[in-house]
């Protein structure tokens, strides 16, 4: 069995080095310049050649602190040009509106119908004698102790 050296675990070596952070920040400083309208984690994999899934991979690694706060950052930034750009109309609302999804923004309203603390809503149902003349004429049936007026 072969000796393990410690030099690689195996498979395809990482492309994070020391260049990594510096154009992690030069892709959040420039991502239009870059060609994106809006800064994205799938622009900056591809400003860093590698994929989406190796960037969500870094960012779960302790050891790269710095590059998940900058990601944290882009996205940060992502939100903010959404907002900015959706209220001036530049973007599509519709699109605007789904990619504030997933910064926590909706547009659902939740809504029940309750009686306070959620209790239900009290009913009462009054029933009172009326006439047919009553009907046909529109009139109110006069209680007890009112006195028709002349």
């Amino acid at each position: 069995m072969p000796k393990n050296t410690g030099k690689h675990p195996g498979g395809r070596p990482t492309k994070y080095n020391d260049q990594t952070i510096p154009k992690t920040q030069f892709y959040l400083d420039n991502f239009e310049a870059l060609g994106d309208k809006i800064p994205s984690i799938a622009g900056l994999a591809d400003h860093l050649e590698v994929t989406r899934e190796t960037v969500h991979d870094w960012l779960l690694q302790e050891e790269k602190a710095e590059f998940s706060y900058n990601v944290k950052r882009i996205l940060q930034r992502q939100e903010k040009v959404l907002a900015n750009k959706g209220l001036d109309g530049e973007f599509n609302s519709s699109i605007t509106k789904l990619l504030l999804t997933k910064h926590g923004y909706s547009d659902k309203v939740e809504g029940t119908l309750g009686g306070p603390g959620g209790a239900p809503i009290p009913i009462q149902y009054i029933i009172q004698p009326v006439r047919p003349a009553q009907i046909e004429s529109g009139e109110k049936e006069q209680e007890d102790g009112d006195e028709e007026e002349a």
